[in-house]
Order: structure tokens, then sequence, then C-alpha cells
């Protein structure tokens, strides 16, 4: 059990006076989401999502989870004229932003039935008229990690609702609810669905492997963002083991600060309102590869990228110059990471307008030899193309490197969940796809969330929030912003609840 949820787990099965959770069939979370530049609030109806944590030990478990979004948005700051994300900027985007959304989301609660008691109800303004909507069973809060005075924005608004409304209140792993979004997506479908697919499952013959939480685990889980880069196995809502972790720049960070030196400055200039500077360099480069509306995932198969696998430690372009592909020329014992620090110096030297960078064979490293005129939007091009392309192979050859390392020790794993706002790139999908079915693993299938739950969103902590109440988790009102969080294990005996303040059992 890793360390963050040893200290917030529930052990009402070996001490007296701790009331073991209730197996609640719906669920109603109220979640804030502020770790970062995005404010984000969302109402989430789950149904069964008790039932499917315990449907392996339980045949007769019943229906599958469903969930049901009744609203999730969000406010970005706008951060273009600063060309990335500043915490002062974010901080008061924040303060600005959130409060203003919270009220806009609390005429979404359900309306309250007659034969529901008035406790559990709350009189809210809708158009002028005050109407009687159901109370949030608990309240979600990003928690960690993040920017400081970001979470601390979210929780201190999250409080004042546990308070007001006398709820509980839930600190959610930021990446671990990344992690679990797939999830989200399959019982937002079986909502949607309704009896239709129950009646189906029960026509085919279905029982408990249906019912449980898709994708089951365990699963690989490839964590991509602007802050974050992590290899996950995901054992299950709790425990999740770091296999592999960036040592420096995160790889949606790196990808950014490599689009602001390549795209030309007329195309920055006219995003003013956008800093996903990421998706800028993917259009640039692959115009049109990324079509998909907002509300689907997947990937589109028919776009000719032009990418071949490669096993080499650089990729040369056709101007002469080569890119490194991150620890291709370590050690094999030093290439299980992830590291970008050094991808970023070699595109700045590219992008130089006085030189520019020509590969020399014999020497087995770049020249450096006089421009004579700056890089033209052909060259840019091919520029961005190779900054994914080796971008994307490091992370390929790490995931595999972890699926090996699963595999010795005898674990199957049948799904490489990829999430974060990274994994709104299509074209990091398909190298996924191509190197995974190059080195055996035709057979592990990608999942990824629709494009507006891959970047930072409140229903994924909902969602993770409602996995964790349903286990008995709880957070209390002296919860702080943890800036750090790892996900890894901890082969400890004793917790240490100072670095977790206001964690509590249930």
């Amino acid at each position: 059990m890793s360390l963050f949820y040893r200290s917030l787990q529930h052990a009402y099965i070996s001490k007296p006076g701790i009331v073991r959770p209730r197996r609640i069939r719906t669920l109603l979370t109220l979640a804030v989401e502020s770790s970062c530049d995005d404010s984000a609030v969302a109402i989430l109806e789950t149904h069964n999502v008790k039932s499917s944590l315990i449907a392996s030990q339980s045949p007769s478990a019943s229906s599958p989870p469903t969930a049901h979004l009744h609203f999730n948005h969000r406010i970005s700051a706008t951060t273009a004229n600063l060309r990335g994300i500043h915490p002062v900027a974010a901080a008061i985007s924040h303060q600005r932003s959130l409060a203003s959304l919270l009220r806009s989301a609390l005429p979404s609660l359900p309306d309250a039935r007659d034969d529901v008691d008035p406790s559990k109800t709350v009189f809210i303004d809708v158009e002028g008229k005050l109407k009687q909507k159901c109370k949030p069973d608990f309240i979600a809060v990003t928690s960690g990690p993040g920017m400081i005075s970001s979470l601390t924005t979210g929780i201190e608004n999250a409080k004042g609702l546990a308070v007001a409304w006398g709820l509980p209140i839930v600190g959610v792993h930021h990446m671990q609810a990344h992690a679990l979004t797939p999830q989200l997506v399959h019982a937002l479908e079986s909502g949607r669905a309704g009896k239709q697919v129950e009646e189906e499952h029960v026509a085919a013959g279905v029982r408990a492997a249906s019912r449980s939480l898709q994708p089951a685990f365990p699963f690989l889980s490839l964590l991509v963002s602007g802050g974050h880069t992590i290899l996950v196995d995901s054992k299950n809502v709790t425990q999740h083991r770091v296999l592999a972790k960036t040592a420096d720049n995160a790889v949606g960070d790196a990808l950014d600060k490599m689009a602001r030196m390549i795209l030309p400055e007329e195309i920055m200039a006219s995003e003013k309102q956008l800093s996903n500077y990421g998706a800028m360099l993917e259009e640039f480069v692959f115009p049109g590869s990324n079509p998909l509306p907002s509300g689907q995932a997947g990937e589109d198969r028919s776009y000719d990228y032009g990418y071949a696998p490669s096993s080499a430690a650089r990729r040369v372009s056709q101007y002469g110059w080569a890119l490194p592909i991150p620890l291709a020329a370590k050690p094999k014992s030093e290439q299980f990471a992830f590291s970008f620090a050094g991808l970023i110096s070699a595109m700045e030297r590219n992008v130089d307008p006085e030189t520019r960078l020509v590969w020399n064979d014999q020497r087995q490293k770049n020249d450096r030899v006089p421009r004579t005129e700056s890089p033209s939007e052909d060259e840019r091009r091919e520029l961005g193309k190779l900054a994914m392309t080796v971008t994307f192979d490091h992370l390929a050859r790490t995931v595999i490197m972890g699926l090996e390392a699963m595999e010795e020790r005898g674990d199957r794993v049948g799904t490489l969940v990829v999430a974060g706002g990274v994994s709104a790139n299509q074209f990091l999908k398909h190298v996924l796809r191509v190197n995974l079915d190059r080195a055996g693993f035709g057979k592990v299938e990608i999942e990824t969330p629709p494009l507006a739950l891959c970047t930072d969103n409140a229903a994924m902590i909902a969602w993770a929030g409602s996995l964790l109440f349903e286990e008995g988790f709880r957070g209390t009102l002296g919860m702080l912003a943890k800036r750090t969080w790892s996900l890894d294990d901890y082969d400890g005996t004793e917790v240490n609840l100072s670095v977790f303040d206001g964690a509590t059992e249930a």
C-alpha cells in the first residue's frame, strides 16, 4: 500500500468504534480541481461503484458501474502573453473564477424528491427562484501534487462547502485521477446506454467481469502532462507503483518549450488566447491529424504520419542535423527512466539564428556551422516532426521496458492507460501502437480518455473521489495542499501523518 493512501486508509476491520463504510449504490459528488491554471468544477452521480469494487470477489455482484455528469466546466487562466504557465497568474485566475464557477454549478444538482430526508437537501437560487436540490454526499478536491497557491484556493473553497453543508471531504491525488479516467469514460458510456446495456449483459450471460471497473486492474499507466511524466503499475484504486519517472522536465513542458522555439512567429501571434503550444505544434507538423471532436476518443488511424520505428540512438533529418533519443546512448541499466532536458538543449542549438547543427557521422556528433538564413517553414516543420518523434520514441521505449519487466515478474498486462494532457496527441498514440506491435505487445490495448477529459478537469477528481469514498477514505478540515505527492509504494511500518496534514481514517 502506498504511503499517500496508508495515511488515509480506513482500518474499520481491526479497530472497534470505526464504522464500516456503507455500500452506497448511488453517490452524488461535487468536485473541485485547481492544481495548475485551470479552475474546474464537476457534479457527478455514480451508481453501483461499491459493487464494482468487490466484483472480482463476488460473482453475484449487481449491475456494472454507471456515471452521469450533471455539470463539468472549467475556466483557464489567460497566460498566452506570458508564453507559458505562471503561478501568480494562475492563482489570480482561480481567485477570480472558482467561486463563480461553483455558483454556476449548484443549480445543476439533482432536484430533491418528495421522499428525500430534508436534511439531505439544500435550497439553491435557480434563475431567481429557490429550488430544493439534493446535497452532494461529499466534496472531492485535488489536494496535490501541483502549485501550492492554486491548490490552496481550490481546497479552501471545498472546505467552505463542506462546513456549510456538513459534508465529508476527500482529498484526491491529481495523477491518480488521470490514471482512473478511462474507467470514468466506461462508466459514463454505461450510464448513457442505461438499462439496454444491462439487459444485453444478462442476455449474453456476462457476469462479474463486465460488472467490474473497466479497464480492469492491473493495468500500466503512462501519465504524461505539463508537470508529470511517470510510468505506473496500477494494481487497484489505491495501489500504484511508479516504475519510471522523469529526471528533469516533464514531457508536456518539453513539448511546449520546443514548440515555442519551432513555431513561426505568425502562428504564435495568431493564437493569442492559447497556451497549449504542444497542440499547436501537432497541428503545424501534421495538419488535420487531430480532427476528433471533444467528446470522442481514439486514434485517427487514417492519417499518414510517415513514421517508422527505429532502434537507433538518434534521428537524422534531411537537413543534416540530428536529434538524440533521450537516454538511448546510456547503458541499458540507466535507460529505464525519462529525461527531456538534453533534447530541449539540442533544439535550442538547432534554432539558433546564427548557427545550425550538422550531423558528423565520423565523429558521431553534431558540428556547429554558420547559418546563411533563418530556418525556413519547411525546416521548422521538420524540426517539429523530429522533436515529437524522438520524444515519443523515448516514451514508447520506456513503456516497452516496463511491460517486459512486468512480464518477467509474471504480471500479464492487458491495457496501457495513457492519460494527462499530452495523451490528446494523436501522433503519440500512433507511435505507441506501432512500437507495441513491433515489440510483441500487439494484444495490449491502449486506452485514452476523450479529448475533453485528457486535460485537467474536475470530472476525473469526482470519479477518483467516489472510488475513494466508497473504500472508506476521508480527509479533515485540516487538509493542506501538497506540492509533491508520490505514488510510490511505501515499505516502512509507520505512517508519517505530518506529511499529509488533515488525513484521518473514516
